[in-house]
C-alpha cells in the first residue's frame, strides 16, 4: 500500500514538473516572438468566446511550434502571454506610459471599455472598435 502511494506522489509530483516545463515553454517562445505576432493575438482578445476561438485557431498554425499544436495547456499559457504582450505593445505603440502590464485587462461596463492597468499606476480605457477591427484609446 505504502508503495502504490509513494508511486502515485511520485507520478503526480513528475506530471507537475511537465505542467511547469509546458507552461515555461511556451512564455519562453512567445517572449521570443516578434511585436506583430503580440499585435494579432490582441486582436482576438474583445471577441466573444467562440470567436475568439475561431480568431485565434489559425494564429496557432501560424505560429505555435508544431511539438506544441495539440497541447492545451501550452495554447492557452502563450495565448494568454501573447495577448498581454500585445496590449503591452499596443500602449507603447500609442506613446502610453507603460513599463508592463501586470494583469489582463478587464472589461468595464461602465466605462464600456477595457481597464489597462500599466506600472507604474497608470490605467488607461481601450475600445475595441468591431467594424474597424482596431483598438482605441478612450480620453
Amino acid at each position: 500500500m505504502k508503495k502504490t502511494i509513494i508511486l502515485l506522489l511520485a507520478l503526480i509530483s513528475s506530471a507537475q514538473g511537465t505542467a511547469i516545463d509546458v507552461q515555461q515553454a511556451a512564455i519562453n517562445d512567445a517572449k521570443a516572438a516578434l511585436p506583430e505576432v503580440s499585435m494579432e493575438y490582441l486582436q482576438c482578445y474583445a471577441l466573444n468566446e467562440n470567436d475568439k476561438s475561431l480568431c485565434a485557431t489559425p494564429l496557432v498554425q501560424k505560429y505555435i511550434n508544431p511539438r506544441w499544436r495539440f497541447n492545451e495547456l501550452y495554447i492557452r499559457k502563450f495565448r494568454f502571454y501573447m495577448e498581454g504582450q500585445g496590449f503591452y505593445n499596443f500602449a507603447l505603440r500609442k506613446g502610453l506610459k507603460c513599463d508592463y502590464v501586470n494583469e489582463a485587462p478587464l472589461f468595464s461596463k461602465p466605462e464600456n471599455a477595457y481597464l489597462l492597468k500599466c506600472s507604474p499606476e497608470q490605467n488607461y480605457f481601450l475600445q475595441f472598435d468591431y467594424k474597424q477591427k482596431h483598438w482605441k484609446i478612450l480620453p
